[in-house]
């Protein structure tokens, strides 16, 4: 911009008109022509925002942390875990067979239903095969030392199924041996028998021949030689059965316990230390992720920035929560109080500067702006002004406040040595019922509708305050409000923010208006020289 350039001045703003009003026949105020908002910058989700959901938070994840740990001492203590017992077996491989496949092979064999079912029927149990398996597992340390390891609720019970689990597994392994030995001793055997009849015969062929006087000896030799033959490949037959069932008997006699079950039970300070942590860390994680999921995806307004930008009204007053339970201590109530006074005296500025026509719009704040309208008119009845309050919301909060009973129109009065407070309480559609003094002092407390518009505040009040709470409103909400006072004729003077973060350094402007600048000259400095003294 060059240097005798000055930017450009809206007439209205420096007439002291706001946006949404123009001047009208004596004096007057009416309503503009409706303007489209300022563009409102969604609130972006960062480190300090998710810090601060965290810390205005903190109840609800630190309630979760202590559920969780609660939870886990919980745990401990109805589910104590049981007591488990390892028995340590040495098996005996049988020759030539690869240790790996061998090895496999007995862990296969010890999750069969065929061992759970032995040692279901040692033990005594009525429970099944399937669940039994559920309960033992089997570990190979090498190709000949196997560990089961059994689980049950006390120590004596733990290592009475492990050392039945061994045992059932080492008949099965047994009689699995015993049927592969018969098996091939059986058509070795079969081999045999022939060998025996064809050496019979052979035997007899030569009988025969020799009885028979022939001189020939060739086919006797031939016979001689096979029967020969038949006699070694029998001897090698029987020699190969006494094998398979000596290396049979080896491997099923060599194979024991090798260590009688061992039971270790987990200490239980250990066990509850284990599992009040996990607990924790349980609350601890859905509390904060929680907090951050819904700070992430939720779309209330909190900071003075987003709420004036939405308002397009600048934020006059921010204090901290409002709200506080009723069971709070006498510090907190105290605090309640002194917020509230801050408000009213706000609320008694802006009323001294509208020329006592005032409306409190309230937006999801309604608790904070009743008690604050109260005091501000018990405080102006004070210095002897007559007010009138109209109180049209659906608890009547200003009115047992006030001490009003009932909703009568014109409404009950509450008298506070000379000054008089007039509490007005109209239905739905008696807004325009009731006389009215022109000396009285007018607040009006009311939430907007947009299917209702705030035409009906014009007969009183021509100026209002937006109270909004932190986190309980919309972007969209609190547009809607501004907008219906600005179609409406009347002027937004500014908002107050309740509950406003402590981390905050948003200014509250809405940075639409611009600024007035003055047509006259700015007036020339003098510059006084070094070392003059005593100017007046």
């Amino acid at each position: 911009m060059a240097g005798n350039q000055r930017p450009t001045v809206s007439p209205a703003a420096v007439d002291g008109y706001t946006i949404g009003e123009k001047p009208g026949t004596n004096g007057t105020r009416e309503p503009a022509e409706a303007q489209a908002p300022a563009a409102v910058v969604e609130p972006l989700v960062t480190l300090r925002v998710l810090r601060s959901a965290l810390r205005r938070s903190r109840r609800l994840w630190l309630s979760a942390m202590v559920l969780g740990l609660a939870g886990g001492l919980l745990a401990a203590l109805v589910l104590r875990p049981g007591a488990s017992a390892t028995a340590t077996l040495l098996l005996q491989q049988a020759p030539g067979v690869d240790p790996t496949q061998a090895t496999a092979t007995d862990l296969g064999l010890l999750q069969t239903e065929d061992v759970a079912q032995r040692a279901i029927t040692r033990l005594h149990l009525k429970e099944s095969a399937q669940r039994l398996l559920t309960q033992y597992s089997g570990t190979s340390v090498s190709s000949q030392v196997l560990t089961i390891t059994a689980s049950a609720p006390s120590a004596a019970e733990a290592r009475r199924v492990a050392n039945t689990l061994a045992a059932a597994f080492l008949d099965v392994r047994g009689q699995q041996y015993d049927h592969a030995n018969q098996v091939v001793v059986s058509a070795l055997q079969r081999q045999l028998n022939v060998l025996i009849a064809q050496i019979g015969s052979l035997t007899s062929l030569l009988q025969d021949s020799s009885a028979g006087g022939a001189s020939s000896t060739a086919p006797a030799d031939a016979l001689v030689s096979e029967r020969d033959q038949d006699i070694a490949q029998e001897g090698q037959i029987k020699q190969t059965i006494q094998t398979d069932m000596v290396n049979t008997a080896s491997v099923v006699d060599a194979s024991g316990i090798l260590s009688p079950a061992i039971a270790t039970q987990p200490s239980p300070l250990k066990t509850l230390a284990t599992d009040a942590g996990i607990g924790l860390l349980i609350g601890l994680v859905l509390g904060v992720g929680g907090v951050a999921f819904s700070a992430a995806i939720s779309d209330r307004v909190r900071r003075r920035q987003d709420v004036a930008l939405a308002l397009m009204a600048p934020v006059e007053l921010s204090l901290g929560r409002f709200h506080c339970p009723k069971w709070a201590a006498m510090r907190r109530l105290r605090d309640r109080i002194e917020r509230s006074d801050r408000v009213a005296r706000h609320l008694r500025a802006k009323v001294d500067s509208c020329q006592g026509n005032l409306a409190v719009i309230s937006v999801d704040s309604l608790e904070a702006a009743s008690l604050a309208v109260a005091r501000c008119a018990i405080d102006l009845s004070r210095d002897g002004t007559e007010v009138l309050v109209v109180d049209p919301s659906e608890h009547r909060l200003v009115s047992k406040l006030l001490g009003v009973r009932g909703t009568t129109t014109p409404g009950g009065c509450r008298k506070d040595g000379s000054a008089r407070v007039r509490v007005l309480t109209p239905a739905d559609d008696g807004w325009g019922d009731g006389p009215v003094a022109s000396e009285e002092i007018r607040l009006v407390l009311a939430t907007l509708d947009p299917a209702r518009g705030a035409r009906h505040l014009l007969r009183w009040a021509s100026d209002a305050v937006i109270v909004v709470t932190a986190g309980r409103s919309d972007i969209e909400k609190l547009r809607a409000n501004a907008e219906m006072l600005r179609i409406a004729g009347i002027r937004l003077d500014s908002a107050v923010l309740i509950g406003a973060d402590s981390d905050d350094y948003s200014l509250g402007q809405n940075g639409s208006d611009p600024w007035p600048v003055s047509e006259k000259p700015f007036p020339k400095s003098f510059v006084a020289p070094v070392g003059i003294k005593n100017l007046p």
